[in-house]
């Protein structure tokens, strides 16, 4: 089946995995964190970070395509300067048109947004196992409501840059690079790109878990550089 399909949220919000073995008999190794489509689907985004231990080559993007897995190669894998942020060319063999538009308008306090990515905590859900005895992992897409908490614009060890949301809650282990997306009318507007969590604790304050992501419109110049189509 060719041409171009009506899609759904998980055609364009994808897990991206490290593979193992010689091509062209590769199997999945292990979850690396989520991505999404961007560009007519000609480009991926995620976090620069989840590349970082995995072996030049060997990462890939999956949909599910007919109840299967389908894996996409990413190419010309390309690190923002400053930001923890990438991006990879990719080709869809049933194409898609990603619905999903990166957005450079600034977001302050209070904004609600969703967050689209695949957790490592559901992994393991089916108790399913493989030939090998091994549970099988299986990538599951969730859905998480927060708000932003505040703008940040300096830098938060352990994570690359200095220009953050930071949002109320946690989405998880898995979900680096995951699209935050402003809750508008009539628009599925990126305005974030999720990094990862933090515990915090002063005192005697009970811990609390806070999310973190990449504000959109501090990697919009360098999208406009590589296709002003990208960014709205």
């Amino acid at each position: 089946m060719t041409g171009e399909l009506d899609p759904k949220i998980s055609d364009v919000v994808l897990p991206i995995i490290e593979v193992e073995g010689i091509p062209p008999n590769l199997a999945y190794k292990r979850c690396l964190g989520s991505g999404f489509l961007i560009g007519g689907s000609e480009y991926l985004l995620t976090a620069a970070h989840v590349f970082k231990s995995c072996q030049p080559g060997y990462a890939v993007a999956l949909r599910v395509v007919d109840g299967r897995f389908e894996t996409i190669q990413l190419d010309n894998i390309t690190e923002h300067p400053t930001e923890d942020v990438a991006i990879c060319s990719v080709k869809i063999p049933n194409h898609v048109n990603s619905f999903l538009q990166p957005s450079s308008t600034p977001e302050h306090q209070s904004l609600d947004c969703h967050v689209w990515g695949y957790p490592t905590d559901v992994l393991y859900d089916s108790d399913e196992r493989g030939n090998d005895g091994r549970t099988l992992q299986r990538p599951e897409l969730i859905f998480m409501k927060c708000y932003i908490r505040r703008r940040i614009t300096r830098a938060i060890p352990p994570f690359k840059g200095s220009q953050f949301y930071e949002i109320n809650d946690s989405a998880g282990a898995g979900c680096s690079g995951a699209p935050m997306v402003a809750i508008k009318p009539f628009a599925w507007q990126v305005c974030g790109i999720y990094m990862g969590e933090m515990l915090r604790e002063h005192g005697e304050n009970p811990v609390r878990s806070r999310g973190y992501a990449v504000r959109m419109e501090a990697v919009a110049d360098w999208l406009r550089q590589i296709n002003p189509s990208l960014i709205g």
